[in-house]
């Protein structure tokens, strides 16, 4: 891909997160947060000084702009480790419970509840988690392709 291509593909991916309806309300807009603070920091690089008098060398740490594909794959990533990643620990946690429930006659499901009045619990069971976890794996096998894609 060229950079200007990578460029396109970042701020669409940007939007994408950004866009609470399409995510069905969720909140992703901290996953290009963390990623731009990233960026803007800049790769840590190790930089090598001669010192042709005393003849001998040494480092001296910087950092360099990351290139349009690095910013991307830096995205890519990001996005895979949040969304994918998360479902799949998802459903072994809910599988975890599903299994202690069946053995002690429990609610096989993990509850959170917010402190704010009104609100409604946020319920995770293993058959959402299993279908979750299935549309993750499809969005992981999208991330792989445009990962390769990107790299060239």
């Amino acid at each position: 891909m060229t950079d200007e291509e990578c460029r396109e593909v970042y701020r669409q991916l940007v939007a994408m997160l950004n866009d609470r309806d399409l995510l069905n309300n969720s909140q992703m807009s901290w996953v290009v947060e963390e990623v731009d603070d990233v960026i803007r920091a800049g790769e840590v690089i190790h930089e090598p000084i001669e010192n042709f008098a005393r003849r001998s060398s040494r480092e001296f740490i910087t950092t360099r702009e990351y290139t349009p594909q690095e910013s991307l794959i830096l995205l890519i990533d990001a996005i895979e480790s949040a969304v994918v990643q998360t479902a799949f620990i998802e459903k072994e946690v809910t599988n975890f419970f599903r299994r202690e429930g069946e053995e002690f006659n429990i609610s096989p499901e993990v509850r959170f509840v917010s402190e704010e009045e009104d609100s409604q619990p946020t319920v995770f069971t293993y058959s959402l988690a299993t279908d979750r976890a299935e549309q993750a794996l499809i969005l992981q096998r999208l991330l792989t392709q445009l990962r390769s894609e990107v790299r060239g």
